[in-house]
């Protein structure tokens, strides 16, 4: 029974990690995700083999607007750049604070500290940014579920509380601040799609136990 429930959390937290990280590459340049065909393959499988039932309903609706004929790669690019790069929807945490401004350094530090302590150096862009903290979580995820694998009950929950601490101070805090201007300001249904199904992973990892 043991080894059933240990083999049941292994798969549930590997799985997990895997989503994060494809969520993570969605919301990047769409020549290396959205409008890549290999990566598209890994993304429906992914969601084929789900056992999430809460997520159901979010994957579905990612993979009807993905499968819409008449988006473009250039399309995509285009939404891409008005989203991001021109700034309709940051993707920066701390752009979502607005009355904490004052505390901005202190904010990106404390991510920073995060990522260190699992052996993360960051690169190009500042620790903020939403598929830095998706692909953080995806990290913990794995980290914990090979650390329960090997029964190594000290670190697996340090990734457990790591994730928690986490989600509640970070990324879990202003992911609904950001679907929702993802919302009033995309032109396209992917990108908000993405969204939901970011928020609804989010809130279903903060509310596991």
């Amino acid at each position: 029974m043991v080894l059933t429930s240990q083999s049941s959390l292994v798969s549930s937290l590997t799985y997990r990690a895997t989503l994060y990280s494809l969520l993570a590459k969605s919301l990047g340049p769409p020549q290396q995700s959205l409008s890549d065909l290999g990566f598209l393959q890994d993304l429906f499988k992914t969601f084929e083999t789900t056992d999430i039932l809460a997520l159901e309903k979010e994957m579905e609706t990612v993979k009807f607007e993905l499968g819409q004929e008449s988006i473009t790669a250039d399309m995509l690019n285009g939404e891409y750049t008005h989203l991001f790069h021109r700034g309709a929807c940051p993707p920066y945490e701390t752009s979502y604070n607005p009355e904490r401004s004052f505390s901005k350094t202190n904010d990106l530090a404390d991510i920073a500290g995060f990522y260190m302590a699992f052996g993360i150096k960051q690169k190009n862009e500042t620790p903020d940014h939403i598929i830095s903290e998706l692909e953080f979580m995806g990290l913990l995820c794995l980290k914990e579920a090979l650390a329960v694998a090997n029964s190594l009950q000290d670190e697996a929950k340090i990734c457990f509380e790591a994730r928690k601490i986490f989600l509640s101070e970070h990324l879990g805090n202003w992911i609904s601040k950001y679907n929702i201007r993802m919302r009033k300001e995309a032109r396209l249904g992917i990108y908000p799609s993405i969204a939901d199904l970011v928020y609804a992973l989010v809130t279903l990892d903060a509310a596991s136990k």
